[in-house]
């Protein structure tokens, strides 16, 4: 394991982290859920993002002899980067899951069309077989959707689109509107859907050094953002 040089070096700090979030702090969370994390990302290309300053962060995407970067066991100790903060995973292209993004500023919001695109999901769409909800460690929640069978993800963002569309949800929110100006309307978002589309690793942390979690759907509405700090020391 790597001896870390700056362990009080501050990486975050807001509202959430008002002492700040210190290298010492990420390092351990980390540690702490290597192999829950390691178990959605093995065999994954990713994107790292790097604390390179308080509230600053940088993308490192080329692996030593790769176009990504790929974490496992064998190279954890290696890869891992002491000031890293947000892993995105990418899509292969074909899946077994799906993601709708339900992306606003509005947290209240987003929490209410979470509960309604879930709902609908699983009720209204033939080739999902279940839903999980993933909250990103932001403003957004993410409806994970377990298909019935591995798919080609760009079929999937054709057929989930013309489900929204053709939903009552498509009367409320925008669908797949990535060129929307007014970001005060919420959209549910399928851009993660195309070979090698990013989306937040469950177990990674945000760029607000809030866990990316799952959210029982009990408990949605009453989620609050305070429910993702991690521990620090």
């Amino acid at each position: 394991m790597k001896v870390l040089k700056h362990p009080e070096t501050v990486l975050v700090k807001n509202e959430f982290y008002p002492k700040g979030l210190k290298e010492m702090d990420s390092w351990t969370y980390y540690q702490s859920v290597q192999n829950k994390l390691l178990s959605e990302i093995s065999g994954r290309d990713l994107m790292i993002f790097i604390a390179t300053g308080v509230n600053e962060t940088t993308v490192l995407r080329r692996g030593k002899t790769t176009n990504f970067i790929r974490l496992n066991r064998s190279n954890w100790d290696d890869t891992f980067h002491a000031r890293m903060l947000s892993i995105i995973s990418t899509m292969h292209q074909a899946e077994d899951f799906a993601i709708i993004d339900v992306d606003t500023i509005d947290f209240r919001k987003a929490k209410e069309a979470t509960l309604e695109t879930y709902n609908f999901v699983v009720s209204s769409i033939p080739f999902v077989d279940s839903a999980w909800i993933k909250y990103t460690g932001k403003n957004s929640f993410h409806v994970v959707c377990n298909l019935k069978r591995e798919m080609y993800v760009d079929q999937v963002k054709i057929l989930l689109r013309h489900f929204l569309e053709k939903s009552d949800l498509r009367q409320k929110y925008s669908i797949d509107d990535t060129r929307r100006r007014d970001k005060s309307i919420l959209n549910l978002d399928l851009s993660s859907m195309k070979w090698r589309g990013g989306f937040v690793s469950l177990h990674s942390l945000s760029a607000l050094g809030l866990r990316c979690m799952k959210v029982n759907i009990e408990k949605v509405r009453s989620f609050k953002k305070e429910d993702a700090v991690i521990k620090t020391v």
